[in-house]
């Protein structure tokens, strides 16, 4: 589900306690974008802010799945 390179790359970097407090953050934010995504009633401006956040913070920490899925919610908003 997570890219492992990422993830260990991000261990590297900050240590494992730390690690595990931004993956709570990720977790409360990436909920937070995808319940607003879902309450999007069109594919306007703030739909195209909210997956472009969500892309960038999914792809920051290894969900390069759910990275892809805004990425791709991403443009069809801007087309």
């Amino acid at each position: 589900m997570f890219n492992q390179t990422t993830i260990k790359q991000l261990e590297a970097d900050v240590g494992k306690e730390v690690l595990a407090q931004l993956f709570a953050v990720f977790a409360k934010e990436a909920t937070k974008l995808t319940e607003q995504l879902l309450a999007c009633t069109s594919l306007d401006e703030e739909c195209i802010r909210l997956s472009h956040s969500l892309k960038s913070c999914a792809r920051s920490y290894g969900a390069d799945q759910l990275g892809a899925l805004a990425e791709t919610l991403e443009i069809l908003a801007k087309n």
